[in-house]
């Protein structure tokens, strides 16, 4: 948010695509561990339609209108403590134990491991 010189994304901009494929394969996998008994590619093209249509849709929608108001650098400041925020409570209320973010899979997924 406090970025004078562009080039500077270039330092963090190379995580955006292993962030944005652990996402994809966590959010399909959630996916099919939590859909009933033959309805996993639904649940799946759910989750595709959420994030690629409504997501993107919101997220524009919002973005351009804050941008519009405030400025982008403080959109950007502004979501960069939210999610540092959001990403604190989340683990404390995990180590808590007031939040089990664990995920168990059907005997039928399960992989044992030696």
């Amino acid at each position: 948010a406090t970025m004078t010189r562009p080039w500077h994304i270039l330092l963090v901009e190379w995580l955006h695509g292993p962030m944005y494929g652990l996402m994809w394969v966590s959010g399909t996998r959630l996916c099919r561990s939590l859909a009933p008994a033959g309805m996993e590619t639904s649940v799946q093209s759910l989750f595709s339609s959420w994030v690629m249509g409504f997501g993107s849709l919101s997220g524009n929608m919002m973005g351009g209108f804050l941008a519009s108001h405030y400025g982008v650098p403080y959109i950007f400041g502004v979501f960069s403590v939210a999610i540092l925020f959001v990403s604190v409570a989340v683990i404390v209320a995990e180590s808590v134990g007031l939040l089990d973010l664990r995920l168990t899979l059907p005997d039928s997924q399960r992989v044992d491991s030696p």
